[in-house]
């Protein structure tokens, strides 16, 4: 699995709002919603097919960097 959408919603690691990412920019966007924050996130995610694996992905690129091995879904593993 690779990052196919370009832009997800997330629960901000810190204070626990519904956050807006977009694939390629560091930082965030907050994304206001007459939800809670777990099921505002949810709901847009799911309209979008995004998986939680590829949100938490684009949560980590945004945060540390795009080419960070966190921000790839798929982790590679090193076997012999």
């Amino acid at each position: 699995m690779y990052l196919t959408t370009y832009v997800c919603a997330a629960v901000h690691p810190t204070t626990g709002e519904p956050i807006i990412i977009t694939r390629g920019e560091s930082g965030y966007r907050p994304f206001a919603s007459e939800f809670d924050p777990e099921t505002a996130v949810r709901r847009f995610n799911e309209s979008l097919r995004v998986t939680p694996e590829q949100a938490k992905a684009m949560l980590a690129g945004s945060m540390f960097g795009w080419d960070c091995p966190a921000a790839n879904p798929t982790p590679t593993t090193n076997t012999p």
